[in-house]
């Protein structure tokens, strides 16, 4: 039985890859974590954000918070189940004119797990337009399993490794548009990036990535977080639950996730192309 999505909605997932435009959070909510994720940023220096790349959710107890709140949990335990670890989180930060972007990728192309049971959901802190640089979906391209990425770099680039995957037409990929709160919700072998901000105001969106317990990690043994129900199958460690913003025994798992996604040498092996 569906817990917040229609069936049409999850037989949408299965054929485009995604749906989007799902209220998760009231505005007034998405107001009030912007306001505190700009205060976490003045008062860290003014380069906080740019460390929210990995695992957010194990910086500040809020974030963690938010991401196994129950109206984001029903939405993703109607695609992967009743059984979910929370993997990575992302704070995702694009200023009005900084020129930054991101190159059409697929998020499992790193991921190095043993089958595709994980999505991605984008939620919107700021309203996310074309203007302002919304995510870009290429409906029906998770049914091609993972593609040869080329590894461009860029400072401009928010991918840490430019990672690009080519032979898309931009005319044909789908706007994301989502006001503050909204979700889309996306399959790990989904082709999507986006453009600059052209805005006058800067656009921002947590992106929360979710596995089924059954998923088993390729490379040696990783960590998750566990938000909902149970774990039978003993692939991951858990990480710790941080007691407040910045606790150092959670910022070393940080610290440990961030090393691994940014080694060059990384590749691990191509998952099965089920599911």
């Amino acid at each position: 039985m569906l817990k917040r999505l229609t069936k049409k909605q999850v037989e949408d997932f299965e054929h485009k890859g995604f749906i989007s435009g799902i209220d998760v959070i009231t505005a007034e909510e998405a107001a009030a974590y912007r306001n505190r994720i700009e205060e976490s940023d003045r008062k860290g220096g003014q380069g906080l954000i740019k460390s929210m790349r990995v695992k957010t959710h194990l910086m500040f107890p809020w974030m963690l918070n938010l991401a196994r709140d129950p109206r984001v949990l029903d939405v993703v335990e109607d695609i992967l189940g009743p059984n979910l670890l929370l993997f990575l989180s992302v704070l995702w930060d694009k200023k009005a004119g900084d020129q930054t972007y991101v190159s059409n990728h697929q998020d499992g192309t790193y991921y190095g797990f043993d089958k595709r049971r994980s999505v991605n959901v984008w939620l919107a802190i700021t309203e996310t337009n074309v203007e302002n640089g919304c995510m870009r979906f290429y409906s029906g391209s998770h049914k091609n399993g993972i593609l040869a990425h080329e590894e461009l770099g860029g400072d401009k680039n928010l991918l840490s490794r430019g990672q690009t995957v080519h032979g898309f037409n931009d005319k044909v990929a789908e706007n994301i548009i989502l006001n503050p709160g909204q979700c889309s919700i996306h399959h790990e072998n989904l082709v999507h990036g986006s453009f600059p901000n052209t805005g006058k105001d800067r656009r921002m969106g947590y992106a929360m990535v979710f596995i089924a317990t059954d998923v088993k990690p390729l490379l040696d043994q990783r960590s998750a977080f566990l938000v909902r129900g149970e774990d039978k199958f003993g692939y991951w460690d858990f990480d710790p639950e941080p007691r407040f913003d910045l606790d150092p025994i959670a910022m070393k798992a940080v610290a440990y996730a961030q090393s691994g996604y940014n080694d060059p040498t990384l590749k691990p092996p191509t998952a099965k192309k089920e599911n």
